[in-house]
């Protein structure tokens, strides 16, 4: 079964796209709060990434790359899937367009008909009308 898609669905799915294509950036936050004691105030300071931060951002580094060619793959399914859909909607419109168009050619062919039955009717209720009048 083809999934309904509206516009949108479509632009929200283009939204998912491009924020999961988008890398991760790190939050702008503090790592920690310390107090500096010579200006006799707290403030934050990050003093330096420790090494499961370290670690852990490689592995999300070497993750993306691996992860790069499913998801191109994945965007070109989705891509050719579109093609396919908006094919059989081109399709769909264009049967309805000759449709739309024989409807049009037979309503004018009935008024046409509807017309010419009208002036026969008046003519033969012209015709009744002297023949029923005295002479």
């Amino acid at each position: 079964p083809i999934e309904t898609l509206t516009p949108r669905s479509l632009t929200k799915r283009a939204i998912r796209i491009a924020q999961s294509k988008a890398l991760s950036h790190a939050v702008d936050e503090p790592a920690s709060l310390s107090r500096d004691d010579r200006h006799g105030e707290a403030f934050p300071t990050v003093f330096s990434l420790d090494v499961g931060q370290d670690s852990e951002n490689i592995a999300k580094t070497s993750a993306m790359s691996h992860e790069s060619s499913p998801r191109v793959h994945s965007l070109d399914a989705d891509e050719g899937r579109m093609q396919h859909i908006l094919h059989e909607l081109m399709e769909l419109c264009t049967s309805l367009q000759r449709k739309q168009s024989q409807m049009a050619d037979k309503i004018k062919d009935q008024d046409i008909e509807i017309s010419r039955l009208k002036a026969r009717v008046k003519s033969l209720e012209d015709k009744e009308r002297r023949r029923d009048e005295p002479i």
